[in-house]
């Protein structure tokens, strides 16, 4: 886990929050990987709000309502060499609802979200994995927060 390179991680703000600051979801994720012990060069994290997110589950998924979190695995090279892992898109406003109601705050609720998201872009899939899923989930949220 030392020698674990850090991803170019771009991060969109489509909905403004007192606690998303792009640094620090950069670092966030890019801790998040090698716990994980997943590798990638580029990987993008947007944060949108419920109306933005209902689209986009509408538009890639048929469902026409809101959801936490959404992860669009790319797993390519581009034409420099670069691995792309992919994108995840989050509802902040979602993520802060989640927040309250569990009892925990914004970054908290916006970990889970990622590091559930990082999971099935590296090929998890809690829908057929008899809870693998889940335990690494929570073995990565204990970590991160020492738990």
């Amino acid at each position: 886990m030392a020698n674990h390179p850090e991803c170019n991680v771009t991060v969109r703000l489509f909905h403004p929050h007192k606690d998303l600051n792009e640094k620090q979801i950069s670092s966030r994720i890019n801790k998040i990987m090698r716990l994980a012990d997943i590798r990638a060069d580029e990987l993008s994290v947007i944060f949108v709000d419920d109306s933005q997110m209902t689209e986009y589950n509408k538009s890639y998924l048929g469902r026409d309502d809101t959801t936490d979190v959404l992860a669009f695995p790319y797993n390519e090279t581009n034409e420099e060499g670069k691995f792309n892992l992919g994108d995840i898109i989050i509802s902040a406003e979602t993520a802060e609802r989640q927040a309250k109601e569990f009892g925990h705050d914004f970054n908290y609720e916006t970990d889970i979200l990622m590091t559930h998201a990082m999971l099935h872009l590296a090929g998890y899939d809690h829908t057929r994995d008899k809870g693998q899923m889940m335990k690494e989930q929570k073995r990565i949220v204990k970590l991160l927060y020492g738990n």
